[in-house]
């Protein structure tokens, strides 16, 4: 999976390229439909690559497609141990990852409404944290000098 293109295993010798564009993707869509796959028995490996995976698996988690996202280490080792020669291809990395899905290895990919709650939710908790710590030192910090030496004011919602 790179930034312009990916490959698709339908099968050990039949690898096809695909743009990684909508139009591409569009195309993969309509292959998998012509060559009878069903959206409910199919499951499709994508190896993770940073952003350039997402518009993939998120245009086909869309489409209802049963998506495993294999982390690239996985991925990786498979190819060091499948074969003496130990170079990475783009047609080599799409046999593997299907083999890799046919053996149950990724976690299915959550819709993207969902990990952009869990991405919110997290920042919160990392937040949070950070400004309860600078309230705290503020009120220690002014705490410091006497009564009326210095005025702090929390901007609270608009009246």
């Amino acid at each position: 999976m790179g930034k312009d293109s990916f490959h698709v295993s339908f099968s050990d010798k039949h690898i096809v390229e695909f743009e990684n564009t909508k139009e591409g993707i569009s195309y993969l869509m309509q292959s998998l439909e012509e060559k009878k796959h069903i959206k409910q028995k199919t499951r499709i490996g994508v190896e993770s690559t940073g952003v350039y995976h997402l518009p993939l698996v998120a245009t086909l988690s869309r489409e209802s497609w049963n998506i495993a996202v294999i982390n690239p280490l996985i991925s990786s080792r498979a190819i060091q141990n499948d074969s003496l020669r130990r170079v990475k291809t783009d047609k080599k990395d799409a046999r593997i990852i299907r083999t890799l899905t046919g053996q149950g290895k990724g976690y299915t990919y959550r819709d993207t409404d969902e990990l952009t709650l869990s991405g919110a939710l997290s920042e919160r908790f990392f937040f949070v944290p950070l400004k309860v710590r600078e309230i705290k030192r503020i009120i220690i910090f002014s705490s410091t000098f006497t009564s009326g030496s210095i005025f702090i004011t929390i901007p609270g919602p608009p009246p």
